[in-house]
C-alpha cells in the first residue's frame, strides 16, 4: 500500500518539496547562528566622562515592570567606520565651505587628533579619529527654503549625510540676554531657534555624554538665518555591519543593582546644576529603563545596546536630584577581558 502511494506522482513532488524545504530551514538556522556574535569578545562600554560608583548606595526600581516584557532577549551590535582624515575632510568640504572656513588654514592639536579652523566667522573644531565636531560662530551662508526654518535645517544636513532620513527633531526658542540664551515660550519672543535632531539605530534612540545633551544640534539666527551653533558626535556606522548578541534580561539586571555594576552618566541637584561628587548621594529610586545605543567622545569600535536607567537621586543633605545611569546590556561573556 505505502509503496503504490509513494510511487504516485503527486506524493513524489510533496515528498521533494519537504525535503527542500527542511534543508532550507537548517541553512537558514545554521546562517542566524554563525551570524549571533560575529564580531566576538568586544570592549566594554566605557568613557572617561561616565564614573563608576565607589560608596555603597542603596539602588532601587520602582518603574513599571510591566514594560518591561517589551525589551527584546537580543539586540545588535554595529560596527562604526573608522574613516582617514583624508576621507572625514573630503565628506566636511561643502560643511567648511558653507560655514566659511574652506580658505583657512587649520591647525592640529592633541597629537593630530583635533583639527582647529578660526576665523571672523568663528571656530570649527574637529576630532580626526571620530569624526565629531563643534562650530561656533556665524556662517558665511544664509540658509534658504521658505519660512520654514526646521525644514530648511533638516534639508541642509541631510544633503550634508550628517542626519539620515525621518530623524526626529525637537525645537527650543531662545533669546539672548547679555552674554546668555535664555529659553522662551514662543518663537515670536526669540532671536534663536535651536533643532535638536534625536537619531536612533536599528530603531532604538542613542545617548552619548549625557541624555540630556542633544547627539546633533544646531542654533540659527532667526533674522538672518545664519547657522550660529553646529554639534555633531554622531558617529558614522554601516547598518549592514552588524551583528545579533544576546542580552542579560532586564529583570536580572533590576535584581543586582548596585555600585559594581552600574556607571552614572548624569547626576544633577534639585536647581539642575551638574554634581560630580556621588558620594554626596544616599539613595537612588530608578522609574524608568530602556534599551539604548552608547555614544562616546572616545574612539570606540562599536555601537553597543545598554540599559539605560533614569530616576531620582535622594542627597545626604536631604535634597532631591535626577540621576542617569548605565548598566551593559549584553551578555559578560561576550565582554573583552
Amino acid at each position: 500500500m505505502w509503496k503504490s502511494l509513494i510511487s504516485k506522482p503527486v506524493v513524489k513532488i510533496l515528498l521533494f518539496l519537504v525535503i527542500i524545504l527542511f534543508l532550507l530551514t537548517v541553512v537558514i538556522l545554521k546562517r542566524g547562528q554563525n551570524n549571533q556574535a560575529a564580531f566576538g569578545k568586544i570592549p566594554q562600554p566605557a568613557t572617561i566622562f561616565s564614573k563608576p560608583v565607589e560608596k555603597t548606595v542603596g539602588f532601587s526600581f520602582v518603574g513599571d515592570k510591566t514594560e518591561l516584557a517589551k525589551i527584546p532577549k537580543e539586540a545588535y551590535v554595529y560596527k562604526i567606520s573608522q574613516e582617514t582624515k583624508n576621507a572625514l575632510l573630503n565628506k566636511l568640504a561643502p560643511v567648511l565651505s558653507f560655514l566659511g572656513f574652506s580658505d583657512k588654514q587649520e591647525q592640529e592639536s592633541n597629537s593630530g587628533k583635533t583639527m582647529v579652523w578660526s576665523g571672523d566667522n568663528g571656530s570649527f573644531s574637529l576630532k580626526t579619529d571620530t569624526g565629531q565636531f563643534i562650530f561656533k560662530g556665524h556662517s558665511a551662508s544664509a540658509l534658504f527654503g521658505g519660512t520654514n526654518t526646521t525644514a530648511a535645517v533638516t534639508d541642509k544636513l541631510a544633503a550634508w549625510n550628517i542626519i539620515g532620513p525621518g530623524e526626529k527633531t525637537k525645537t527650543v526658542y531662545l533669546k539672548t540676554v547679555g552674554f546668555e540664551q535664555a529659553v522662551v515660550d514662543n518663537i515670536n519672543l526669540a532671536d534663536t531657534l535651536q533643532i535638536l535632531f534625536l537619531p536612533t539605530v536599528g530603531g532604538l534612540p542613542v545617548f552619548g555624554i549625557g541624555p540630556a545633551e542633544p547627539i546633533i544640534s544646531v542654533k540659527i539666527n532667526l533674522k538672518s538665518r545664519e547657522i550660529t551653533e553646529l554639534e555633531n558626535f554622531m558617529r558614522p556606522y554601516d547598518p549592514d555591519e552588524k551583528s545579533s548578541y544576546p542580552l542579560v534580561p532586564v529583570t536580572n539586571i533590576i535584581n543586582s543593582l548596585g555600585p559594581a555594576n552600574v556607571t552614572i552618566v548624569l547626576l544633577k541637584n534639585s536647581s539642575g546644576v551638574f554634581v560630580s561628587d556621588f558620594s554626596k548621594v544616599a539613595t537612588v529610586k530608578l522609574n524608568k529603563v530602556s534599551l539604548s545605543y552608547y555614544l562616546t567622545s572616545e574612539n570606540q569600535l562599536f555601537l553597543q545596546p545598554v540599559y539605560l536607567f533614569t530616576g531620582e537621586a535622594f542627597f545626604n543633605d536631604g535634597g532631591l536630584g535626577s540621576i542617569s545611569l548605565y548598566v551593559p546590556a549584553i551578555n559578560q561573556q561576550y565582554f573583552a577581558p
